[in-house]
């Protein structure tokens, strides 16, 4: 599979994801196994990224520029949730590509612990769409990449994320396994990867906020149907 093949699915995945807020039908197992497909695709789309652009720093302000613009288009799908995150996904990629620039201009591997260490307390402070988890998980990618340790890290990340989120419910894991599937699911896909750019998708950033907002506006017009044919 080559990063074009990933983008669609993960574009797919994470419209699917997105979608099953609309109508409690659309919440089910097969959407919430799906919907796990697109953090961890685009993720690695990020890290692949990172290690093939001419110019860190461009590919940076255009991932915090169109953060900026998805803001409130995340703030208002966010609304249909009832969970609100400070800050839009993209907001954590900028994050840990900060981390990842800075990282890689030190020699000194304390300073390089210290710096992931402060990036990870900042998403803590300020909270971001996948928080710790998704900072750490790049991390992990960038630098396991094409090594053994890229598996070991991948699976450790996702047994200790989902130990956690299993406290959280009280070692409920029922409610976790469409979630667990879909992650480890994305693994196969992540071994898929052949290396190649393939075609370019120059929306992605784009598109983005705008199938936020379509979702939010669909949510909005169908209940606003629903509240008319009541009255």
């Amino acid at each position: 599979m080559s990063i074009f093949v990933l983008k669609i699915i993960a574009l797919i995945s994470m419209v699917i994801d997105h979608s099953r807020y609309l109508q409690p039908m659309l919440d089910n197992d097969i959407t919430k196994v799906i919907g796990r497909f697109s953090f961890i695709l685009f993720a690695f789309i990020l890290t692949e990224g990172i290690w093939h652009t001419k110019d860190r720093i461009k590919y940076l302000k255009r991932i915090v520029l169109f953060a900026a613009i998805s803001q409130i288009p995340f703030m208002l799908f966010r609304s249909i949730v009832g969970r609100y995150v400070v800050l839009n996904i993209l907001f954590t990629f900028a994050i840990a590509m900060i981390l990842i620039i800075l990282i890689d201009k030190q020699k000194n591997e304390y300073i390089k612990i210290l710096i992931a260490m402060a990036g990870i307390v900042f998403s803590i402070l300020v909270p971001v769409d996948y928080g710790v988890y998704g900072i750490v998980l790049i991390l992990i990618m960038y630098y396991t990449r094409k090594t053994k340790l890229f598996d070991f890290g991948f699976f450790m990340i996702n047994i200790i994320y989902y130990g956690n989120k299993a406290e959280e419910l009280n070692n409920d894991y029922k409610q976790l396994i469409p979630y667990m599937i879909g992650t480890f699911l994305t693994y196969i896909f992540l071994k898929l990867y052949n290396g190649k750019l393939g075609k370019k998708v120059r929306f992605l950033y784009l598109f983005y906020p705008i199938h936020l907002l379509v979702i939010f506006f669909i949510y909005y017009i169908w209940n606003n149907i629903s509240l008319i044919s009541i009255g």
